[in-house]
């Protein structure tokens, strides 16, 4: 995964930068002097240095994902793992001073169009992610922090110079928020949105009082189903009387709410599709297989 980012990283700057890619060359490598030394004699070299692995433990969380499908399943996923990624950036231009030429003045402006760019993207964008970043579902979000005061400051800027035998460079310190997934699935049956509320009048008169709050699902009936969104979806009590209408959600998903107990049927419709009915009995009794409605084209 973690070349997957070093690929994204060189997508950003090649696609978001406001400098044409041909123009410079990009490396991972440990900036020694024997790298520097073999550098492209012909255009700068943006160089991005990781330096630090840690987990970041203020994301760390121990609730399992949860993704319904349209099938009636939901698939349960351990969730990621955050890790920080430290990058030092640095530029490097390959003439010599002379009166003519100022290789720090070109580093320099390097550095700032990379710096404009970095900052406009709290969150790396979902449209230069490469490798198993552009496969995870959903997208994740993946933050990136520039420049913070305390960047380097287990390591020292110049321990780091030293170690490399170079002179201190200016740099831009990256740190990159990726997730780490354990790649454990669970796939179970979704279970059907149905609460129940008992109240006992305050007054100490009448019977406990049972409120429901139903749920489904409406999607078309094509392999796989998509849902379908703006169904109306209304349930009838055995008297042929309306007690509660609803419509699909952009997922396709519906509730009613403050149902009492009792047998109800439920009629369903959208544009387009044929609409249908059906019933549904004891509404306590529903299974989840009765709440994911599948309509035809008309």
């Amino acid at each position: 995964m973690i070349s997957h980012i070093d690929e994204t990283l060189e997508e950003l700057l090649r696609k978001k930068v406001p400098l044409s890619s041909e123009h410079y060359d990009i490396s991972f490598d440990i900036p020694t002097k024997d790298w520097a030394s073999k550098i492209s004699a012909s255009k700068p070299t943006i160089n991005l240095y990781l330096y630090d692995i840690k987990e970041n433990r203020e994301l760390r969380t121990n609730e399992w994902q949860v993704k319904q499908n349209l099938n009636g399943t939901a698939d349960q996923k351990k969730p990621p793992v955050r890790i920080d990624l430290s990058y030092i950036i640095t530029a490097w231009s390959p003439a010599d001073p002379s009166p003519a030429t100022t290789p720090a003045i070109d580093e320099h402006h390097l550095l700032s169009m990379i710096l404009k760019t970095l900052f406009e993207y709290p969150f790396i964008p979902s449209d230069v992610f490469l490798g198993d970043l552009a496969t995870i579902d959903p997208l994740p979000e993946i933050p990136a922090i520039v420049t913070q005061p305390d960047g380097f400051k287990d390591q020292g800027q110049g321990q780091f110079w030293n170690a490399v035998d170079q002179f201190w460079k200016p740099s831009i310190q990256y740190v990159v928020t990726m997730p780490l997934d354990l790649q454990k699935k669970i796939t179970d049956t979704m279970v059907t949105m149905v609460t129940t509320i008992r109240t006992i009048w305050i007054s100490g008169h009448g019977s406990p009082k049972t409120i429901i709050r139903l749920g489904g699902i409406v999607t078309n009936d094509a392999d796989p189903p998509a849902p379908i969104i703006g169904a109306e979806v209304t349930l009838v009590d055995l008297n042929r009387a309306p007690v509660g209408k609803t419509f699909s959600d952009s997922e396709g998903k519906f509730t009613s709410e403050r149902l009492s107990e009792g047998e109800y049927t439920i009629k369903v419709s959208a544009p387009g599709y044929i609409g249908i009915e059906k019933e549904l009995g004891d509404i306590t009794l529903v299974k989840t297989e009765d709440l994911i409605i599948r309509l035809k084209s008309t």
